[in-house]
C-alpha cells in the first residue's frame, strides 16, 4: 500500500533515534491531516504535552457526507453544518433534525475517503496503485487551505 520496501529502510534511523526529533519539530505547531488520530497515537504526539493543534480534515463538517438512514444514499443538500458534527470515536453518526415542512428526517453524518475527497474538491486523482504519504498530506492540506477561514473560525473563537 506504502510502496516501501525493505531495501529503503535497510539504513533508515530507528523511531527511537528520530522521535525527539519529530516531537521538538510538532511542539506547539498546527498539524493538518486526513484521519490523522492514529499516526499522532503511533508518532506517541500528545496535544496537551506538546501543545498542538490538530485540524483533522476528515472531521470537517463541509467535507461530510449525510446519508439517509432509509435509503442509505446520500443526501444532496447542503454539506453538514458544525451542529449536526457529532462524530468524534465514530465514523458516521446518526442525527435526527426537522426539515422546513416540520417533518423529521433522520440521517447519519459520515466521514468520506481522502481519495474521494481529492477528486471532487481539487479534481485530483490521489491514491491509485500505492499511497504517498508527501501526496495525502499535500491534498489534506489543499483542501485545509480551500476552507481555511471557515475552519479556523470555528476553532478560534
Amino acid at each position: 500500500i506504502t510502496g516501501i520496501k525493505a531495501k529503503d529502510l535497510e539504513h533508515a534511523p530507528t523511531f527511537g533515534n528520530i522521535e525527539p526529533i519529530i516531537k521538538k519539530i510538532a511542539k506547539g505547531k498546527t498539524i493538518v491531516g486526513h484521519s490523522v488520530d492514529d499516526d499522532l497515537e503511533i508518532l506517541d504526539l500528545q496535544h496537551d504535552y506538546l501543545h498542538l493543534q490538530v485540524r483533522d480534515i476528515s472531521e470537517m463538517p463541509m467535507f461530510m457526507l449525510k446519508i439517509d438512514k432509509d435509503s442509505h444514499s446520500p443526501l444532496r443538500e447542503d454539506r453538514p453544518t458544525e451542529d449536526m458534527l457529532q462524530t468524534r470515536g465514530d465514523k458516521t453518526s446518526p442525527v435526527s433534525t426537522k426539515s422546513d415542512s416540520g417533518s423529521k428526517r433522520n440521517y447519519r453524518i459520515q466521514k468520506r475517503k481522502l481519495k474521494s475527497l481529492s477528486e471532487e474538491f481539487l479534481n485530483a486523482r490521489i491514491q491509485h496503485g500505492h499511497h504517498s504519504s508527501i501526496i495525502d498530506a499535500r491534498a489534506a492540506l489543499a483542501l485545509y487551505r480551500l476552507h481555511y477561514e471557515d475552519i479556523e473560525m470555528k476553532y478560534r473563537c
